[in-house]
C-alpha cells in the first residue's frame, strides 16, 4: 500500500501587488509582500518586502528584509537586512542589521552590523554602522559615525562584556 503524500503542493504565499495597482491605506501582511504597484500609507509583515523598478510608496515599510527597487517616500526598518537596487530613490531613513546600497539614498543610515556602498550608490545623509565597505565611485554626503566593540574585564570573575561606543569623522 503506497502512502498519500500530505502536502500535494508546496508553494510560498506571497501579497502581490502589481504594476496596476493603486493602494490608499495602510497594508499588513503576516506573509511575505511582493510590489510592483503603488501605496500611498505603511507596509507592515513580519516576512520579507520586495519592490520593483516601476513601485511607489508614500509611507514606511517595516518587514523582517527588503530588497527595494523604484521609489519611496517614507523611511525603512528591517530587523535582517535591506538591500536598494541600482536606480532606487530613497527619500527616508534607513535602520536594520545590515544595509546594502546601489541606488540613491535622501535620509540618515543606521546598521548594527555593516553598511555596504556600491559603486553608483549616493547618500545624502549620515551613516552610523559598525563596519562599512564603500566601492570606489560611491558617494556620501553627510557624516560616518562607526560603533566600535569594546571588550570589558571585570577583575573579579573575569566575565567580558561587549559595549559600543561612538566616534564620529566627517566622510569629505
Amino acid at each position: 500500500m503506497s502512502k498519500i503524500p500530505q502536502k500535494i503542493f508546496d508553494y510560498q504565499r506571497d501579497s502581490i501587488i502589481t504594476e496596476d495597482v493603486r493602494i490608499l491605506g495602510d497594508v499588513e501582511s503576516s506573509d511575505a509582500i511582493t510590489l510592483e504597484g503603488t501605496i500611498i500609507g505603511n507596509i507592515k509583515t513580519t516576512k520579507n518586502v520586495e519592490t520593483f523598478i516601476a513601485s511607489y510608496i508614500e509611507g514606511n515599510v517595516q518587514a523582517n528584509s527588503a530588497n527595494l527597487g523604484g521609489k519611496i517616500n517614507g523611511s525603512v526598518e528591517c530587523e535582517q537586512n535591506i538591500s536598494i537596487d541600482q536606480n532606487t530613490v530613497i527619500n527616508g531613513n534607513l535602520s536594520s542589521n545590515i544595509i546594502i546600497i546601489a541606488g540613491k539614498v535622501t535620509g540618515n543610515i543606521y546598521a548594527s552590523h555593516s553598511v555596504k556602498l556600491k559603486e553608483n550608490a549616493f547618500v545624502h545623509g549620515n551613516i552610523t554602522c559598525s563596519i562599512i565597505s564603500i566601492e570606489e565611485g560611491a558617494r556620501i554626503d553627510g557624516n560616518l559615525k562607526m560603533l566600535i566593540k569594546e571588550v570589558l574585564v571585570e577583575e573579579e570573575d573575569e566575565a567580558s562584556v561587549d559595549e559600543f561606543s561612538d566616534t564620529e569623522a566627517p566622510i569629505l
